[in-house]
């Protein structure tokens, strides 16, 4: 369970996971003790999965996201079908869904073609990829959010 220490450190190491702990502690005024007990807890008990770093795609000429519906056949196990879908280096999340799709992919990408080698390639060939029905892809025309912080 967490207390109020744990959300106000989860809180900032979501706005920036550099920061030191005596950083932290300053900025929170809570001893710097605690603060080193809070994320060692906050690792432990998963609630901290890991440390990444946020890119720039656009610096990195990926700057095309699409979106990607993937329908599962009847047949087909959709846990399955994510897991080989994730294989494909582009693929930058994969969400097993309700609704119209049964599994929505976020892909990065340089251009459009890179986008149909992924869709009709026969190297990455999504459509082909055993129970998959029907896909449909959806090119993010501007991204206003998007930092994967979830703040308490």
């Amino acid at each position: 369970m967490l207390d109020e220490i744990d959300k106000k450190v989860l809180n900032e190491l979501q706005e920036n996971a550099k920061q030191k702990t005596y950083q932290l502690s300053k900025k929170l005024n809570i001893p710097r003790t605690t603060i080193h007990h809070s994320i060692k807890k906050l690792e432990d008990e998963g609630y901290i999965k890991g440390y990444k770093t946020l890119v720039d795609a656009k610096k990195l000429n990926k700057g095309l996201t699409v979106i990607i519906g993937v329908v599962v056949g009847i047949e087909a196990n959709s846990r399955e079908v994510a897991a080989e879908l994730m294989k494909i280096v582009q693929v930058e999340e994969v969400y097993i869904i309700s609704g119209r799709f049964d599994i929505l992919l976020k892909v990065r990408l340089e251009n459009t073609d890179e986008l149909a080698k992924i869709i009709f390639n026969l190297e990455h060939d999504v459509r082909k990829t055993h129970g998959i029905s029907k896909t449909e892809s959806m090119v993010v025309l501007s991204t206003e959010k998007e930092d994967g912080s979830i703040y308490l």
